[in-house]
């Protein structure tokens, strides 16, 4: 229930300031403002990505791997690509955007797994949760092929640092065996050195 509050606090203060109205609530709408008033950051698109992740949680059901796919497009994915737009990407820069968002979002739910069922969420049409989990990160490997090696323009550098971050992910979970469990066992890893060491020489 607290989650969905969260959910619909954020519907409001996105409407707010799309809106005009002054004084954001909060450091990201604040700074992202200027664009949602003009319209040059839509804010429905936002809108969309609160709906998605609302939608999972009021259905308390472990995703099928298409439905993961779905909720990874619409979350991280199209996130990413908006990003790519802002910063004046072109169509190849912001395919390569959503692959690569696409690959990180459903990681990160593989990772999350163990969570959702401790939380009460029910069992989908795949029960174990390593089975799944697998599945979730073949098909983030083929997104990461999609996100392609090349480097970008340094402008477009940051939101294809996600790349980098998705593989590195993608490796945890590997040396894990693909069990979301023994994940969480593993030595803490911190990526934020090496993205901004990536970020500096400009190698995503």
């Amino acid at each position: 229930m607290a989650g969905l509050v969260r959910f619909a606090w954020w519907r409001e203060a996105l409407e707010r300031v799309a809106a005009g109205a002054s004084g954001a609530p909060h450091p990201f709408l604040e700074a992202l403002s200027p664009e949602l008033a003009t319209g040059r950051f839509p804010v429905d698109e936002l809108l969309d990505l609160l709906a998605a992740h609302e939608a999972f949680f009021e259905r308390r059901r472990l995703p099928a791997p298409a439905e993961a796919v779905s909720l990874a497009d619409r979350s991280g994915a199209r996130t990413l690509v908006l990003a790519m737009q802002l910063l004046g990407g072109g169509s190849d820069w912001c395919e390569r955007a959503f692959a690569a968002g696409r690959a990180l979002a459903l990681l990160r739910l593989a990772a999350l797994l163990p969570d959702l069922r401790q939380a009460g969420f029910a069992p989908g049409e795949e029960t174990d949760l390593c089975r799944l989990a697998g599945s979730l990160a073949q098909l983030a490997e083929t997104a990461l092929a999609e996100a392609g090696n090349g480097r970008p323009p340094r402008r477009l550098l940051a939101p294809m640092l996600t790349r980098r971050l998705a593989r590195s992910r993608l490796a945890r979970l590997a040396q894990a065996g693909f069990d979301p469990l023994r994940l969480k066992t593993l030595p803490p890893h911190w990526p934020l050195p090496g993205l901004l060491l990536a970020r500096l020489h400009g190698r995503p």
